[in-house]
């Protein structure tokens, strides 16, 4: 991508792939959140004044615990040709039968896309990985600046991922605990705490992040109120990056017993 090329961004998408947009030196535009037919209109708009255009998207939005349609992305990236790369950073070992991600969740495999994400979280691990064609691969390999220039995984992080990979391969009960703890956390939330908002994602919020909405309402002039309780139950707010009077999240993980669950949500003010 350069300057003769143009990068379509959901308005939503995490720091890192819009910061890789904007270093690309492609013209880069916004198009509204997990919004098709604002997305067509600015195709419709500008794809043939540029050479090449990708369309880059979370596959789940951590903040609002949301999908992308990914099916009709394929479709209008096929239909304007263009490329479509997906961050699966949040859905890699959650979603999927094998948890592959959400490529594999809504049964895009071998469409042509860029899925790229990484063994830093659910995998626990160090680092990132594409996959794409064969093609775009010996391509990134030869011309990507960020993978020539960079110092190759260690032998310990590249075994601890690919076990990482055979356990969510291997142990589909540790995705299925996960989801009955997501259930009971909402059905704890509805019961306990029925005067908060809940954010419910795209496809009913099928991964697990709970945004509460009215939370941080309750913040003083520096969040410290909330904070300091909130803290004391294992639950770490990063303010400022968590704004004001914004959202509050539970990501609840597999390993956590309901026992915690209702602990942590009993500390919610």
């Amino acid at each position: 991508m350069g300057q003769r090329d143009l990068i379509l961004s959901d308005q939503y998408n995490h720091s890192s792939l819009k910061n890789g947009a904007i270093l690309s030196g492609a013209r880069v535009l916004d198009y509204a959140h997990c919004n098709l037919e604002d997305l067509k209109a600015k195709l419709h708009q500008h794809r043939l004044f540029y050479r090449r255009c990708a369309i880059v998207t979370d596959s789940v939005f951590s903040m609002d615990g949301d999908l992308c349609p990914l099916p009709e992305l394929l479709d209008l990236a096929e239909e304007f040709s263009c490329m479509l790369l997906i961050d699966e950073a949040h859905a890699t070992g959650v979603l999927g039968a094998t948890g592959a991600g959400c490529v594999e969740h809504f049964g895009c495999q071998g469409r042509e896309l860029i899925q790229v994400g990484t063994l830093s979280k659910a995998l626990a691990s160090l680092g990132g990985y594409v996959a794409s064609s064969a093609q775009m691969i010996d391509f990134l390999r030869n011309r990507a600046p960020s993978w020539i220039y960079t110092t190759a995984l260690t032998p310990a992080d590249t075994a601890a991922a690919f076990e990482a990979i055979g356990i969510c391969q291997r142990e589909p009960q540790r995705r299925t605990q996960l989801w009955q703890n997501v259930t009971y956390l909402k059905q704890l939330i509805s019961q306990q705490l029925p005067h908060l908002k809940l954010g419910w994602g795209r496809a009913g919020n099928h991964f697990p992040t709970l945004p509460f909405k009215t939370v941080l309402a309750a913040f003083t002039a520096h969040g410290s109120w909330v904070i300091g309780p909130l803290s004391w139950a294992g639950i770490y707010l990063n303010y400022p990056i968590v704004p004001l009077r914004s959202v509050l999240h539970s990501y609840p993980v597999a390993y956590n017993g309901r026992l915690i669950l209702y602990r942590q949500l009993c500390m919610v003010p």
